[in-house]
């Protein structure tokens, strides 16, 4: 996935779910982002309930499938999903991602005082956090996954005050 490699990425999921079926929980979530980064966020919808139902209550499984489920949501612009999925996701797991999909989330629902302590919740985490930042990290290099990202993720972080450099 690092490298970009979508094809191979999904033949090594494939290969570690035939070596290891009993982690079909990491395999799901794997593939799932896989089908996120390449601009197919509607399919990964199904993997990740596949992967809730396996088992529920595992705090780690929640938190990742959560994640997932706040990036696929974001991804097709439905928000009321993105805040409860995000929602869950922080509680969990305290980490910064989640975090930036919360606020584009809070700021597409025009939730203003949620948006302020969202935003402030997510520079605590992460100071230097910008709209140029996220684009750094390199996820993807597929169009359609942009595309997605810049039409509901950044113009959601937009509207939340957030730098773009």
């Amino acid at each position: 996935m690092a490298q970009w490699r979508w094809t191979a990425a999904l033949a090594a999921v494939d290969k570690v779910e035939k070596l290891d079926p009993a982690n079909n929980d990491w395999t799901l979530n794997q593939r799932a982002g896989i089908l996120i980064y390449t601009g197919q966020p509607a399919d990964a919808l199904a993997l990740i309930d596949e992967q809730l139902s396996l088992d529920p209550q595992q705090k780690e499984s929640l938190g990742w499938a959560a994640l997932q489920r706040c990036r696929a949501d974001m991804a097709l612009g439905r928000y009321d999903e993105v805040v409860a999925a995000c929602e869950k996701d922080v509680a969990l797991d305290n980490w910064w991602l989640p975090h930036v999909y919360l606020l584009a989330g809070y700021a597409h629902q025009a939730a203003g005082p949620k948006v302020a302590t969202e935003k402030a919740a997510l520079l605590k985490l992460r100071p230097d956090f910008s709209i140029a930042d996220f684009k750094g990290m390199r996820f993807s290099d597929n169009p359609a996954f942009w595309e997605q990202t810049e039409t509901h993720l950044f113009s959601g972080l937009r509207k939340a005050g957030v730098a773009e450099q």
